[in-house]
This record gives C-alpha cells, structure tokens and sequence, in this order.
C-alpha cells in the first residue's frame, strides 16, 4: 500500500481522481500517510537545538553584534584572503546567527537586521577604490557534508569525467601573465574585485616569476606555505595559512624571499576546455603540481579512497579535505560569483568542533586542586560525542573567562583528550559563574562533609577507596555521596567502626553487599602501614616511606618527626615537609592512632612493587 501511496505522487492529477472514485477509502488512507511522512520529514529537518531564553532587547544586542562581526570577517576575507577565524568557526557562528534569527522572527521584522551579506556590502562602499577588479570571477565551491551528499552530486554529472584533487589550505590568489611574465597578483576578495598583491608575490622565489613559453594567461590558485612530509590525519600544527597571509599583508620586505610559499594552481579560466589538456598544458609552462596531484574518479567510493589516502600520507602542503572536478567546465567569461556548479569540496572530518557552553562548575579533588569543569551543548568530534570539558585549572578559567552561553571551539588533543581552545564568540552581557575562592581549598582542608566542602570530602573518600588506596570494589563517588547524604559518614574511617546490622541498614546494601563489606574490611587489615597513609591523603608515595623509614617502622615512628626532620628527607622541601608534618598531626586530631597502630609495619605493597 505504501508503494502505491507515493507512486500516487507523480500522477497526472485524473488517473489519481479516477482511482479514488474506484477505491476511496484506500486512498484517502494513501493521503493521510502521505500527509504524515511529509509532517516527519520537517520534524526530523527541524533543528534540535532549544532556542535560547533572551529577553527580546538581549537577543536584539546579540544578533547586532554578530551580525557585524561576521560581516567585519567576511570583508576581511574579500580583501586580504583570510580572517580571524577559521572558515568551520565562521560556518559556524553563521549557523548559529541563522538560528536566533529563526528563534525571533520578530526581530528580523521590526529591527531590520541585516543578514551577513548585506552589513558586508554596506561596509564595502567606503573601500571601492582600494580595490582592483578580477579579469575572471572567483566562483566559490559547493560544500559537501558527506559521502551521501557527494554520491548525489556526483549523480548530477554522471555523464561526464570527474577528476579529484587535494583542497590545498592556503590563500587564494590571481595570477596574470603577459608575454610570459608575471605582471599582476591580485586576492580573491569578494570574487569580483581583490587587493593588489602584486609586488609581495613577485619577489617569492617559488612563485614562477616567467612562464616557459611567452604565453599570456590567467591563472586562479593557492598560495601555500611549502612543507615537507605534512601528514594531515596526525598533525596538531597550524596549516601555514596565517603565516602565508601575515607576508603578504607586509608586502615587500628583506625578509620576503626566504619564504617558503608555493603556488598551486587549480583553475585556468581562459584554458583548454578538457581538464587533461589543461593538466598537460599547466605542466609544460612551469606549473608540475596540478598533474602530479589530479585523479580520475567514476564512484564516491574511490574519491573517498583518495581523500584518506592524501590524510594520510606525507604531503608538501596542507590540505582540508579533497575538490571534486567536472572535466569540462563553462569558458571563465561566464562565471559567476557562487555559481561553480561544476566543483564540489569535501573537507577532511572535524579535528575541532564548535558548540555553546550551558554550564560552568568547579571539582575541587582532595588536595584542594579546583578544576573547572564546563558543560557543552554535545558535538561530535573524530567520531566521539562530547558534552564535557575539563579545563585543567583555575588560572586557565580566568584566562578563558569562558560562561555560559559562550560559543567555543573543542578540540582532541593527541586525538583522545577533549580540550577547550578558544571562546569564538563571547556573549553579552556576562553570565554569573559561582568560582571558589582558592585559599579556601589546600591539603589540609575538608576532612569532613559541609556545604562548600562536599567535593572535596568526596574525593578523599573516592581516592581512599580506589585501586591506589585500600581498593574497595564497587564503591566509587556515587556511593560515597549517597552515604554522606544518609549521614552515614562524617568522618574517611567511620565504616571501619560500623557493625553488621549497621551496613546492612544502609541505602543500596543487602546481605550480600553486606559480607562482600565485611570481608573487605577484614582484607585491608592486612595491608602495610604505608598504604593507609598514602589512602588517607598523605603527601608521598608508598615507595617513598619504604625508602625513608627504618624496617619495620610503626606508626609512632612517623607521629615523631618534626618539622626539621622531615625536611632532611630525601626529596621533602620546606612546603611538602610543612604538609608531612600536618598531616600526621590530622592522624592525631582525627582519633586514627589506635586504629593505624595495629598496621603490619611499613613494606612495600603489591600494588606499589
């Protein structure tokens, strides 16, 4: 029926009225599920993300606001070749405008926000005469999301040769030839009209200055910083393109001809019309690359095989991802400004995501270290859905100053850590963060639950419990913290005095957990002394006090050493002596010395061998 239903679709509008006279209630159920597919197929098209909850004056300032700083990039772009921000942050931040956009429709009604364009357009009346205009239109690229929407693209052209190429990351560029000789060097722009860069790129020496024949022509390409053996799939190294349009912007300078900046052509707008004539032809005036790194391509599955071959392989530039071609292409008289319906990019998968911050929180660990912890909106990144982010330290928040709401670039680094690198877009006004204070939290804080003390008596207890403390199994941060809620624990050694009635009582314990309790609490008072004290937080390592204490030292040993006399310890300066010695002293305070007293001397553990 279902068949039926959409092959209903594409009939002339009488065969379908004279099957409905012949069977109505068949198709009047067809239109009812034609009517409820076309409803999923919106909502499943409907983007995911909430709108934000701004007071229209709030959500006007910050449409304003990016509004004019991506126009501020984008013309930024048109003339020099390149912006502040990468072009996925630029994508990006112009999603996320589109967003607010359709979250106040109003706004766009009554306070007539321009869209990006059209602030870009508005800023570039002023600068008309700095400008000069293109002998052939910059087109732009299609953008391929992936390997579906390149199967599609490449169905459209079925009829005719593909070629695939490496998408160099460089800067675009004109190159004018007369008589042979290079005589004009213009940027891309806006696509019709660019800044003159002529005298900066006449004096790079891998730029060919004259031409193997005296031909006159126009080529578009990249200018790129020249690498050796640069494997895109493993490298954290920035491409070379800001530093590519840092000489430029300089323009001629001492410094210019030991650059390292190459030219790779991939358009001859007044060429031959074959893309095999153009490689050929390309090749003999001077220009190698173009054919050394062109490749036929009949199915999305062998462009996909070249496009993580060259990721992968040792490559002199830096490429994001792969240009699809049709060998023949219209002349470049007819050109238009976004209208290259005859090349496609598919870039290389996300090293960095964007997304927007929710939440801000701090986790103070049990030597009072704060480290703030930020919550995304999930992205996926190298295969992996993120939604949190650890910001490593205090001093790496404040120099952030990252809250809620911001946008934020992520990235993995060594392709397994998440790492926050960047606010891209900070929003106003400011979001209140609760931070906390500092000389609050230190070695000897928190021995006990309290309020702004929860999470760091947490992680005494979590550390006392794990594999390089007293390895309790099966009880981790969740547990502790459903124990501290029941009031059943005050204090890091209150389970050692609880009887078997006592543990049975508490929340998520039965008989069985019960004995499993029993038996480990029996188990751990055969662990040396040095372990414990390692458990409950002492500042060294269980090899530490094997090498410093005598054999078989006990615990009163330890209790005995002054100030003085942990410092002449191998290792122990003046700061972790003063933290030595208070914390035996907090064995004192706590009431632990019956307890540790009874501990097989100090050895080491099997965990510590």
């Amino acid at each position: 029926m279902q068949t039926d239903c959409f092959l209903a679709l594409g009939a002339r509008p009488q065969v379908v009225f004279s099957r409905w006279l012949q069977r109505p209630r068949r198709f009047f159920s067809c239109w009812l599920l034609i009517f409820s597919w076309v409803i999923a197929q919106e909502a499943m098209a409907a983007p995911t993300e909430p709108c934000p909850d701004w007071p229209e004056p709030e959500a006007a300032r910050e449409l304003q606001r990016l509004t004019q700083q991506l126009a501020l990039w984008h013309q930024d772009y048109r003339h020099q070749g390149a912006s502040g921000v990468s072009d996925a942050t630029w994508d990006y931040l112009q999603r996320q405008r589109q967003h607010w956009v359709d979250c106040y429709p109003q706004l766009s009604r009554h306070l007539q926000i321009q869209d990006t364009t059209a602030a870009t357009d508005a800023m570039e009346a002023a600068r008309s005469d700095e400008t000069v205009a293109l002998p052939f239109i910059h087109t732009g690229l299609n953008k391929l999301a992936d390997l579906s929407a390149l199967t599609d693209w490449m169905a459209q052209h079925q009829d005719r040769a593909l070629w695939v190429q490496p998408k160099i990351d460089g800067v675009a560029v004109t190159l004018v030839y007369q008589q042979g000789q290079l005589v004009q060097a213009i940027s891309r722009g806006d696509g019709r009209r660019g800044q003159d860069w002529t005298t900066a790129v006449q004096a790079l020496p891998l730029v060919p200055q004259q031409l193997t024949e005296p031909r006159s022509l126009v080529l578009q390409g990249e200018l790129y910083w020249q690498q050796s053996g640069r494997i895109e799939a493993e490298t954290q190294q920035p491409s070379g393109r800001a530093r590519v349009m840092g000489i430029l912007r300089q323009g001629l300078s001492d410094e210019i001809q030991q650059q390292p900046i190459a030219f790779f052509p991939w358009a001859w707008p007044d060429g031959p019309a074959t893309m095999q004539s153009r490689l050929r032809q390309l090749q003999a005036l001077g220009f190698p690359l173009p054919s050394q790194w062109s490749r036929r391509v009949d199915r999305a599955e062998v462009v996909e095989q070249w496009r993580l071959r060259w990721s992968e392989s040792p490559l002199p530039f830096a490429t994001d991802g792969v240009v699809i071609k049709v060998d023949r292409r219209p002349p470049g008289r007819d050109w238009q400004v976004g209208d290259e319906y005859w090349a496609a990019a598919w870039k290389h998968p996300a090293k960095v995501g964007l997304t927007q911050v929710r939440e801000v929180t701090f986790s103070i660990g049990r030597t009072g270290h704060i480290t703030p912890v930020v919550t995304l909106v999930p992205v996926e990144i190298g295969g992996r859905r993120l939604s949190r982010v650890s910001l490593g330290s205090l001093a790496r928040w404040r120099e952030l100053d990252v809250r809620p709401e911001d946008q934020v670039l992520i990235a993995l680094a060594g392709s397994v850590i998440p790492r926050l690198d960047q606010v891209v877009w900070a929003h106003q006004p400011r979001r209140p963060v609760q931070v906390p204070d500092a000389a609050r939290y230190h070695h000897d804080s928190c021995w006990h639950p309290a309020p702004d003390c929860d999470s760091q008596f947490i992680a005494r207890l979590t550390w006392l419990s794990s594999d390089e403390g007293l390895n309790l199994p099966g009880v981790a941060a969740g547990r502790w913290s459903q124990l501290i809620h029941a009031e059943a624990v005050q204090g890091l050694l209150d389970w050692w005095h609880w009887t078997p009635e006592q543990i049975n009582a508490l929340p998520g314990f039965g008989p069985r957990r019960t004995q499993q309790w029993l038996a480990w609490r029996e188990r751990v008072t055969r662990l040396p002394l040095n372990r414990w004290l390692v458990a409950l937080g002492a500042p060294a390592r269980e090899t530490e006090f094997h090498r410093w204490g005598p054999a078989k030292a006990r615990l009163a040993f330890w209790l005995g050493l002054n100030h003085e006399q942990w410092q002449q310890l191998p290792g122990v300066g003046p700061a972790r002596a003063s933290q030595l010695h208070r914390f035996m002293r907090r064995i004192e305070e706590e009431g632990w010395v019956p307890l540790l007293s009874t501990l097989p001397p100090h050895r080491l553990s099997s965990a510590a061998r």
